[in-house]
């Protein structure tokens, strides 16, 4: 179980030149209605060293927004 956020994160992470800003943007314009009208499917592949914060960004942007995680292993798809 992940732990749930109970502060709004910092207006530096807010910033649209952070990942957590980038992130959001990019999943608010996938929630619009135009999106749902084209039919549009969203997933995010996040790439990065060990250890810079992907997966803490992905749970905070998707527990603002309301969003499911799926959490798929490299090490799993490729069979290791």
């Amino acid at each position: 179980m992940h732990a749930t956020l109970r502060a709004m994160p910092s207006p530096k992470l807010l910033s649209r030149h952070s990942a957590y800003g980038q992130l959001l943007a990019l999943a608010t314009a996938a929630m619009s209605r135009r999106a749902f009208e084209y039919g549009l499917r969203f997933s995010i592949l996040l790439k990065g060293k060990q250890g810079v914060g992907k997966f803490t960004t992905a749970i905070s942007v998707a527990q603002r927004l309301g969003f499911h995680v799926y959490e798929v292993s490299g090490a799993y798809l490729h069979g290791l």
